[in-house]
């Protein structure tokens, strides 16, 4: 994660990122303002992306060779446009989900009960613009999935 969710949105939680951080869990990277990324973050910052998201979009894109970059995943529709237009492949947390359920990194029947909120409308937190079931979005997800890998 960057610094700015680390240690700025995430402050009330510090005892736990520093504990995650000790056991190797997580890992902060912070942006240097006059590097490369930093310039790149301020730039996006002044077309309106917010500085968690300017600092992880510009972090990805300096620190990584295009095939090697990591997902960016936002809820935030206009940050990932961004992070697209600066070649990352952007998701929100449904896709993130799928990412992780085909990496074997999450178990499938342990996602669907963290999403189960998702199924009560009156719940927008997180839940995706085109989450209708768990089950149907997956699939259309994983499609776009396998298309975007070339399967």
């Amino acid at each position: 994660m960057v610094g700015h969710a680390a240690y700025v949105e995430l402050n009330p939680l510090q005892k736990e990122i520093a504990d995650l951080k000790t056991r190797g869990s997580i890992v902060v990277h912070e942006v240097v303002v006059k590097s490369a990324a930093g310039q790149r973050m301020k730039k996006l910052k002044k077309m309106g992306v917010d500085k968690g998201e300017a600092e992880a979009i510009a972090w990805a894109i300096e620190t990584h060779e295009r095939h090697k970059r990591p997902i960016f995943v936002s809820a935030d529709a206009r940050a990932r446009r961004h992070a697209m237009a600066n070649q990352l492949v952007a998701v929100d947390m449904m896709g993130a989900i799928v990412e992780w359920v085909e990496e074997a990194l999450l178990d499938r029947a342990t996602a669907i009960k963290l999403t189960v909120v998702w199924d009560d409308r009156t719940q927008e937190r997180g839940r995706p613009r085109d989450y209708r079931t768990f089950n149907g979005t997956y699939s259309h997800r994983l499609s776009a999935r396998q298309a975007r890998l070339g399967r």
